[in-house]
Parts: C-alpha cells; sequence; structure tokens
C-alpha cells in the first residue's frame, strides 16, 4: 500500500513539474545526470541536483510527500508561485480534479514526448518482468489495453501492429 501512495504522489509532483516547467530535467525515483532528482534509500528520501555522477545539494526526508514539496521549491523561486505549486501538487495527490492551462498542440506533443522519455528511461532501468508489469499497468490506465492485456478500442489496431511485429521476430 505504501508504495502505491508514493508512487501517487510521484505522478503527482510529476503533472505539476511538467506543467510548469517542461524545459528542466528531472529524475523521479532515481539518478538522471544533469537533473533535479528524488530516490529512496533505505527508507528515506533524497532530493539532490545531479551532474557528473554526483549529488550536488543534496536534503535528505523521512517520507515522498516533503521530497516532493522539497523539488517543487527547489524550481520555484516566488513565495506565491511556491505556495500554488504547492497546492496544485496536494490537490492532485489527493486526487482532486485540477484545471488545465489550455496548451497549444505542439506544448502537448513536447510534454507527452518528455514524459513518455522519461518513462522509457525508467522501464529501461527495471528487470525485464518488472518492466513488463509496469508497461501493461500503465497501458491499463490509459484504457489502452482490458485488465487481461488485450487492445480496448480503438486501439485494436495497436495489438495487431504488435503481433505482427512479434512474428516477424
Amino acid at each position: 500500500m505504501e508504495k502505491t501512495n508514493d508512487q501517487r504522489c510521484i505522478n503527482a509532483l510529476k503533472a505539476v513539474l511538467y506543467r510548469y516547467y517542461p524545459e528542466l530535467s528531472f529524475g523521479f525515483i532515481g539518478y538522471k545526470e544533469c537533473a533535479l532528482c528524488m530516490l529512496e534509500e533505505n527508507g528515506e528520501w533524497h532530493v539532490f541536483e545531479a551532474e557528473r555522477g554526483n549529488r550536488y545539494k543534496e536534503e535528505v526526508f523521512p517520507c515522498v510527500i516533503e521530497s516532493c514539496i522539497a523539488m517543487i521549491r527547489r524550481v520555484a523561486f516566488q513565495p506565491d508561485e511556491i505556495n500554488r505549486r504547492e497546492f496544485e501538487f496536494l490537490d492532485r495527490y489527493k486526487g482532486n480534479v485540477v484545471v488545465e492551462k489550455k496548451l497549444s498542440p505542439n506544448q502537448q506533443v513536447e510534454l507527452l514526448t518528455k514524459i513518455i522519455n522519461d518513462e522509457i528511461e525508467l522501464l529501461d532501468s527495471l528487470p525485464k518482468e518488472e518492466a513488463k508489469k509496469r508497461a501493461l499497468k500503465n497501458l491499463y490506465g490509459a484504457g489502452i489495453v482490458d485488465e487481461d492485456g488485450n487492445y480496448t478500442e480503438p486501439y485494436k489496431i495497436l495489438g495487431e501492429v504488435d503481433n505482427e511485429a512479434g512474428d516477424n521476430n
């Protein structure tokens, strides 16, 4: 249960940081070169700036929520900006609906590309079976596959392409 809450918290943080700071680089739950990172070690959450294999300005927190707020405070400088970002993060964490600002199609593509690239990087770092389970869970959460792993409408064509690609390997 704790890991589910941690992931919900991290997802809320991702939504806020990618929304307002898409030009910055973040490492959620691990080290990422030239990025603001957070990771869990021995039950504690670390927030730091990563560069050339080193951790700079490292802070340690007892829980994921505090580390998420610390990340927000690292990128938001004005007190009113910090307050707005923290409130939005907490609203998202609690599952409240947050009204999104309208993004242009190019901004939407850039944001989705950044999120997908971060997820791919994370999946590449996990053991194969764990990565497969996480990817399937994400596809299910997005409504692309059902609970049995079968593609849903209108994504069935993806399943056909996926099967064809598998047959060619």
